[in-house]
């Protein structure tokens, strides 16, 4: 849940019984740093517990913050930084366009994995410069990154990969969904044309365990894009709800698909 605090956001917790009633009372978790920057914040279970991540913004570097709770929203492990980036300018799980501010993390058998968009918006005069990568790291059962953060693909010039998902998949492979398309750089009438991307990876090392796997928006730029996405996983089924994205409107959508090794 997030509130307005001054024009700095705000991460509460509060938790339901079996009924949606409320049971307890709130807690706050964090206050953004950046004034207006949503924090996107990402839930995932740890243990008897949940963990929970989420991006801020100190000057003009991003950042990614990770805190455990237990049920009644108590601080179990401190909130910590997982991941900042080391250049200016870089916005790390912030839209870019018609997309959403994404934070992803998922409990794996020793530890999590977290995911998130680190994007440039280039130069709007020379349309040149924008692009966006989706990066993943693995993080101990304490929230301590393994090893710095990968790009699940190289950086691509004019070229926004955004919105990551993780979803467990068959035989504990993890499942990394992401949004491709266009970097708009001057919006006037302009229509996204995302496509999902989903590629398969080892939790225990990141091994890629599959090729990419695409599904498409079935029309080009002028179709929309996908956006906006909801993955739940069966077997090696992969069921996905998203918004049709048209500039000003969007149209509910869905797909099914699965990733073989």
């Amino acid at each position: 849940m997030l509130e307005n605090a001054q024009q700095k956001r705000e991460i509460w917790w509060v938790a339901l019984d079996a009924s949606g009633d409320r049971s307890g009372a709130p807690r706050k978790i964090a206050t953004a740093a950046a004034d207006g920057l949503d924090p996107a914040p990402a839930i995932t279970t740890a243990g008897s517990g949940f963990a929970l991540a989420w991006r801020d913004r100190e000057g003009t570097r991003g950042r990614v913050h990770f805190t455990t709770i237990d049920a009644a929203g108590a601080e179990q492990i401190a909130d910590h930084r997982i991941s900042a980036t080391d250049r200016d300018g870089v916005d790390v799980g912030g839209a870019v366009g018609f997309d959403r501010a994404t934070i992803a993390i998922l409990e794996t058998a020793t530890g999590f994995l977290a995911a998130w968009p680190e994007s440039e918006q280039g130069d709007f005069s020379t349309g040149t410069g924008g692009q966006s990568q989706v990066r993943i790291v693995r993080l101990d059962a304490s929230g301590v990154a393994q090893g710095t953060p990968v790009a699940v693909r190289t950086a691509e010039a004019d070229i926004d990969e955004v919105e990551p998902s993780l979803v467990r998949y068959a035989d504990g492979a993890v499942a990394v969904l992401w949004a491709r398309g266009t970097h708009i750089y001057v919006c006037g009438g302009c229509v996204p044309d995302h496509r999902i991307d989903l590629v398969l990876v080892d939790p225990a090392n990141l091994a890629r365990l599959s090729g990419v796997v695409s599904v498409g928006n079935g029309g080009g730029r002028s179709a929309g894009g996908l956006l906006r996405r909801d993955v739940a996983v069966l077997g090696d089924s992969v069921f996905t709800t998203f918004d049709l994205t048209v500039h000003t409107q969007a149209t509910p959508g869905s797909a099914s698909f699965s990733c073989a090794r």
